[in-house]
């Protein structure tokens, strides 16, 4: 194994420690298909923890009737 490999592998594995609710891009799709399953036109959806830039609203507008993002700012 490449000492990038191996590096690679250690930051994620220390990442993953402190950061354990993150969801990768591959994770992240299939957040976004469960989610899917459940949401229709007729919902309001909240995303509690949006950050600043919205991007589940961006993605799941099309996919129910208003999306509210709230995120705690320090």
């Amino acid at each position: 194994m490449s000492i990038f490999i191996e590096s690679k592998r250690k930051c994620w594995g220390i990442f993953k420690k402190y950061y354990p609710n993150y969801i990768s891009n591959i994770e992240e799709h299939h957040y976004i298909e469960l989610i899917n399953k459940y949401i229709d036109s007729n919902m309001i959806v909240l995303e509690a923890g949006c950050g600043s830039d919205f991007k589940y609203k961006k993605i799941l507008r099309n996919r129910a009737s208003n999306i509210v993002g709230i995120d705690l700012v320090t």
